[in-house]
């Protein structure tokens, strides 16, 4: 199976983008046995990947297969700075004053430590 990389493909159309979707429902095992196919697939964006994993046409012949991706995948988006959609959005509102004041000092010295790396890292 070849692949043709495309850099930043978006598919506007939602026809083409459930054709893609179903093709690699039927061809994942054949697509993870490449590695380009592979890479391709440790690059889709988070909600198509857990679309993917989610499907119940997905035709791969080994659970563990689903499972080694899974790792794979989760293992090389660890090294990537997250994206909008995977930023955890907590609810505040039932916090008392004083843990959100504690909250925010943490996140604070979060930020400094992370610029204060970054800082050495230059140098």
């Amino acid at each position: 199976m070849n692949f043709i990389k495309f850099n930043n493909l978006k598919f506007d159309n939602p026809t083409v983008a459930k054709k893609c979707e179903t093709f690699i429902d039927k061809h994942i095992d054949e697509i993870l046995s490449t590695e380009d196919g592979t890479n391709f697939l440790l690059n889709l964006p988070i909600k198509y990947f857990m679309s993917l994993c989610k499907s119940d046409a997905l035709n791969i012949h080994s659970e563990n297969t689903l499972i080694e991706f899974i790792q794979k995948y989760l293992k090389h988006r660890d090294g990537l700075p997250k994206l909008p959609e995977e930023e955890v959005q907590l609810d505040f509102s039932l916090l008392t004053d004083a843990e959100k004041e504690a909250r925010e000092k943490l996140k604070n010295e979060k930020i400094a430590e992370e610029a204060k790396k970054r800082d050495e890292e230059q140098k």
